[in-house]
């Protein structure tokens, strides 16, 4: 709706009323699905949620290190981009960013999706007791590692032909630092169970003091 907007001349304005109205649609849905949803399974009304007297602190402080830790998660490479410029050109920073980006390319294209998968998953496997989480992480740590790993060592062929296709001969420097950049994040799959359990154990700061 906004590029619709700006291509008809609204200019920066319609970049704020498309987001405006999309957002106000989107509102609008989820107070409908919610309604419907909470008169099947019988969940409380928004007004019964906000007068609650319930016990806010504990989870307010649990939802506080979760925002440091992806706040903080999400300030690499930027970061260390940043830091990097001080040192070294702009064309390395330049050559460094862009093999980050497709070098990680493994790793975003699969992991969030099982990391989400996981988060919902291991709260139920919970109630089943010890030996089934502690069952359940391994065969789903297993899974993940062998996908990510085949899905990287795939990368690993495609990607020297992709930089040259897309890019360019005056890219290739970028090529040698992506391929590492795959290696070294496969095993960033072993880390796919590690935040559901620490919220899941209301231990959400150690991952955020660990960035």
């Amino acid at each position: 709706l906004s590029i619709g907007l700006v291509l008809i001349g609204w200019g920066i304005l319609g970049i704020f009323v498309g987001q405006f109205v999309t957002k106000a649609i989107m509102l609008a849905t989820r107070i409908v699905i919610h309604r419907s949803i909470s008169m099947q399974y019988e969940l409380p009304s928004l007004r019964s949620s906000f007068r609650s007297k319930g016990p806010m602190l504990p989870m307010m402080k649990q939802g506080f290190w979760i925002a440091v830790d992806k706040n903080v998660g999400n300030l690499f490479p930027q970061g260390f981009l940043f830091v990097m410029s001080f040192f070294t050109s702009a064309a390395v920073v330049g050559f460094a960013q862009l093999a980050y980006k497709i070098g990680s390319l493994p790793s975003t294209f699969i992991l969030p999706q099982l990391a989400r998968m996981s988060t919902t998953v291991l709260p139920a496997l919970r109630a089943q007791g010890a030996d089934a989480l502690r069952r359940n992480c391994a065969l789903l740590l297993k899974h993940a590692l062998l996908i990510h790993t085949a899905a990287s060592m795939a990368s690993l062929v495609v990607i020297p032909f992709f930089i040259l296709v897309f890019y360019g001969s005056a890219f290739s420097a970028a090529i040698t630092p992506a391929l590492w950049i795959v290696i070294i994040r496969i095993i960033s799959a072993l880390n796919l169970v590690n935040q559901p359990l620490f919220r899941l154990f209301k231990k959400a700061h150690l991952p955020a003091l660990w960035n």
